[in-house]
């Protein structure tokens, strides 16, 4: 594979630009190649780590699941996925510290483009199921990574969750969901970026009719550029109404924004040959849907992969799957539409949906997280934490929420996408939520030294406000020179204290995904249970004191 000459990287971002592909543009229901003006469907693949399990990886909580940082295998795989016929691959977590500029340059010479999750299954890494957060080290890193990808035009889009929202109960998410979708497009938009941004789901009969329409409702600026959503309704020989797929068609026909099946290709019975693949580029469907990416490029223990990649990283084998995905891509070719001749029919952006028993959802979305306030408030505390341990944070908090007098710390840090109702530090990180906690019990005990300790977790820092009456001025003060919420493009420089490597997933066997991200190893509960200790710690708290506002699975 022939790799195109490696611009500087200064150059590089300081022009914002940095491949050659076209962009794919939004423009109503469908995507657009910004060059040729000709509508772009989308055939793809879902590429997750591509070492070999003897090989060595770098180091990071999610680096060894980092394809893009591969060069040797990015080398190894695209004349394959160029066989395929694929121009769009599925990249579940990066790690942003990490060079990927070899393989994006590689790719975008083959002619593929990147779909690429922001979150991953590190702490504080995705916006979690269980106890749902939107707060500076969530957007901190998103935005990492959004600095390093922003700048190639083979970067698609920017998904900023996978799977959050599963049944009713996990619906109070939603607004969480759709603060991302906020802040990560205000950023993108700010830095001259031009990826889309949207979130793909999971295939649920309780929110697959009312999730998309929710997150691409009133406000423009709130509202997802796509929808994806993880489907495997058609196994084996089935036809366009017997799988579902006329009825996932006819659920999304106002919802004007552009839809694809994120994942597809269902393994009930084996070897796949895909058959569903000429009717998802067929009329009956493209008014709708963009194509999709068919999951997976490489074997798993789930067993949806095209072909088995060496120990030792240096060959990739393909399957009978592969061959019969091959044909299909090749089979297709979707009626084409141009820009210039297609005008929406469906006026954007529309209505909510209402909040009901079976959508128990706010349309009053969490605050940008403010850097500044948060930052000026902790700086003004005197009992504080001495840990930046997540499940310690999360424990404690569950902890000091059920102690009498914890109220008013707890009600401060806490977030209800059901109600609509969010904190004024809710979107601080989760070490400065427990700082924040902790000072409000200390100074309701009326600065008892007893009542800053916890465990040896928390401490009285000698350089803050010796009186009530000084932090309640310091708190004004911050309160007037910050604000209760942000309103500005967030910064992409802030790294907050909760801050930890960036990253994205990959879904469980078939279909769904966890917390908001997903793991090759498929240990979903693991994940759900660290992440909402961790960066949703709050929500676990109140879970003591059983407030109103709890929302668990």
């Amino acid at each position: 594979m022939k790799f195109s000459s490696l611009l500087p990287v200064a150059l590089g971002f300081a022009h914002g630009v940095w491949a050659s592909l076209p962009v794919i543009q939004r423009k109503g229901s469908f995507l657009f190649d910004s060059s040729s003006g000709n509508r772009f469907y989308i055939k793809g693949v879902a590429y997750a780590q591509n070492y070999g399990s003897s090989q060595s990886t770098p180091t990071g909580s999610v680096s060894e699941l980092d394809p893009l940082a591969n060069p040797s295998g990015c080398n190894r795989d695209i004349p394959y996925l160029q066989q395929l016929g694929v121009n769009v691959i599925r990249v579940y977590q990066v790690n942003a510290s990490l060079d990927h500029t070899q393989c994006m340059q590689a790719l975008d010479t083959a002619g593929i483009y990147v779909l690429l999750d922001l979150a991953s299954p590190a702490p504080n890494d995705a916006i979690n199921t269980v106890s749902p957060s939107w707060n500076l080290g969530l957007l901190s890193n998103f935005l990492a990574t959004v600095d390093v990808f922003g700048g190639y035009t083979n970067v698609l889009g920017f998904n900023v969750g996978n799977e959050v929202i599963n049944t009713i109960v996990d619906d109070g998410a939603a607004p969480y969901i759709k603060a991302a979708v906020r802040d990560v497009k205000a950023y993108t938009q700010s830095k001259g970026f031009t990826q889309l941004v949207g979130y793909t789901a999971t295939d649920s009969p309780t929110s697959r009719a009312v999730l998309p329409y929710y997150l691409s409702c009133e406000d423009t600026a709130s509202s997802i550029d796509y929808w994806g959503i993880n489907i495997y309704e058609w196994c084996g020989q089935s036809d366009f109404i017997t799988s579902g797929y006329q009825a996932r068609t006819e659920e999304l026909q106002n919802l004007g924004v552009p839809a694809f099946f994120s994942e597809f290709g269902c393994n009930a019975v084996t070897p796949r040959t895909f058959q569903d693949i000429p009717t998802l580029y067929s009329s009956n469907m493209t008014g709708v849907w963009s194509g999709g990416i068919i999951y997976e490029y490489f074997e798993q223990e789930n067993a949806y992969g095209l072909g088995t990649l060496s120990p030792d990283g240096s060959t990739f084998t393909t399957n009978q799957d592969f061959q019969n995905l091959k044909n299909q891509y090749s089979s297709v070719s979707p009626a084409n539409v141009s820009s210039s001749s297609y005008t929406p029919t469906i006026s954007q952006p529309v209505s909510c949906p209402a909040s009901n028993a079976s959508w128990p959802v706010s349309t009053n979305l969490p605050p940008t997280p403010n850097s500044g306030l948060c930052d000026c408030i902790v700086g003004n505390l005197t009992c504080r934490s001495t840990t930046t341990d997540l499940g310690t944070i999360g424990t404690t908090i569950g902890t000091l929420c059920g102690e009498s007098g914890a109220s008013t710390g707890c009600s401060l840090i806490s977030g209800n996408g059901t109600l609509g109702t969010y904190g004024q530090y809710s979107g601080c990180d989760p070490v400065q939520q427990l700082d924040i906690a902790l000072d409000a019990y200390y100074e309701g005990q009326g600065r008892a030294a007893t009542a800053c300790n916890f465990g040896g977790v928390a401490s009285v820092f000698s350089s803050g406000p010796t009186a009530s009456a000084a932090v309640a001025s310091a708190t004004s003060a911050c309160l007037a020179a910050f604000g209760s919420a942000s309103t500005s493009v967030p910064s992409g420089t802030t790294t907050p204290s909760g801050a930890f490597s960036s990253g994205a997933g990959v879904p469980s066997s078939g279909s769904s995904g966890s917390g908001g991200s997903s793991t090759s190893s498929h240990s979903n509960g693991a994940v759900v249970l660290q992440a909402g200790l961790m960066q949703g710690a709050v929500v676990v708290a109140l879970m003591f004191v059983g407030a109103a506002m709890v929302v668990v699975a």
